[in-house]
């Protein structure tokens, strides 16, 4: 009896298997994100910004390769297997999270870019916008709010806008036009100390400020890190002319990788900063890198991530892409104990802003 042959794949089912190795593969490279500095090779930081929307084609290719009966699907499986230890960095199930009492007299922390106060949805004016920021701190009785992309007018006060506050730290970059620009540190407690930490041909910035908490000093970092400054819109509209479309993508692949290895340089110069502080850290603010990037994993190395501690659902911070996009943390000291965890999905800035409760 003759043995019947194995009929040969498709077309289609020659393009599902091309496709699941080269998405394995990507997928394989985005792991490395997290360690090779982008100043060692700037080719995995391609791969890691667009890790979620890698794994998700990746399993729906193994899937496919499964029902297909391919021996590639193993090569897909093996891609997807390591991610069991970096997805909880984007997606936290319910019920995580630490157990505290609902008592304790923990400390309540924001960090939030606040767009310009231009971003809003909603289309508010900046002054609008500025009033209904400075409302929702207030609403959520944030004993410190570390903001990024303030923005003033030339008559303009800080002390007008965030009235509750007693205590504001802030560095501002002044335009031509006299407004002004930069991070913002609120708190209801007294500084015992401040700084700025500046970078190298850059308008983003570092401030800390020193307060003390339950007889605990503690030093917080508030960070703009190097933004891609990409335009989407202005890929979109490029993308109907294959010339135009190959020129913006390689400008685009530019901007990425020299902003990249601006942030790696930034990166080592707060650890660096934080290093000599004689006391517990904090870091917080908008990192403009996702979990899968050197910059988180540099940063929050020995420290608590208080999404994955007390965080539920998608961590995305930034509305646009959302929920792919996780890029404002609060990392605390390991011995802190972090209570809650909560992202406010408010229309009044591109990001959306981050709190957590926390015994230090």
């Amino acid at each position: 009896m003759k043995k019947s042959r194995k009929r040969p794949p498709s077309f289609t089912g020659l393009v599902i298997r091309a496709a699941g190795v080269v998405f394995s593969i990507a997928l394989a490279v985005s792991y490395s994100t997290v360690a090779v500095s982008p100043q060692t090779s700037s080719i995995p930081l391609f791969f890691g910004l667009f890790y979620i929307p890698l794994l998700i084609i990746t399993a729906l290719l193994a899937l496919l390769l499964v029902m297909a009966g391919s021996r590639l699907k193993w090569l897909a499986i093996a891609a997807i297997a390591p991610s069991v230890f970096f997805i909880g960095d984007f997606y936290r199930l319910p019920g995580n999270g630490e157990t505290g009492n609902a008592q304790d007299h923990g400390i309540s922390i924001l960090s939030y870019n606040a767009g310009m106060f231009g971003s809003s949805s909603a289309g508010l004016s900046r002054k609008e916008c500025a009033e209904s920021i400075s409302e929702l701190i207030d609403r959520n009785g944030c004993e410190v709010a570390c903001l990024q992309e303030v923005y003033l007018g030339k008559n303009e006060n800080l002390h007008e806008i965030f009235k509750d506050y007693k205590y504001i730290h802030s560095h501002l970059f002044t335009l031509p036009s006299g407004n002004r620009f930069g991070n913002v540190t609120l708190s209801k407690y007294p500084f015992s100390g401040k700084g700025v930490i500046s970078f190298d041909n850059s308008t983003n910035l570092s401030i800390y400020s020193d307060i003390a908490v339950n007889g605990e000093e503690i030093r917080i970092y508030n960070n703009h890190l190097e933004s891609y400054n990409i335009s989407f819109t202005s890929f979109i509209k490029k993308s109907t002319d294959r010339h135009k479309m190959t020129d913006e993508i390689m400008y685009m692949g530019d901007k990425l990788n020299k902003s990249t290895i601006k942030r790696a340089e930034q990166v080592k110069t707060i650890l660096e900063h934080a290093e000599n502080a004689g006391k517990k850290v904090l870091l917080c603010g908008d990192f403009n890198d996702t979990p899968m990037s050197y910059t988180y994993s540099r940063l929050s190395k020995g420290m608590k991530d208080t999404f994955k501690e007390a965080g539920k659902g998608f961590g995305a911070t930034y509305s646009y892409l959302w929920p792919l996009l996780r890029i404002d943390y609060l990392l605390v000291p390991q011995e802190s104990e972090v209570l809650s965890h909560d992202i406010i999905r408010t229309g009044l800035s591109d990001h959306y802003p981050i709190i957590s409760k926390l015994n230090i």
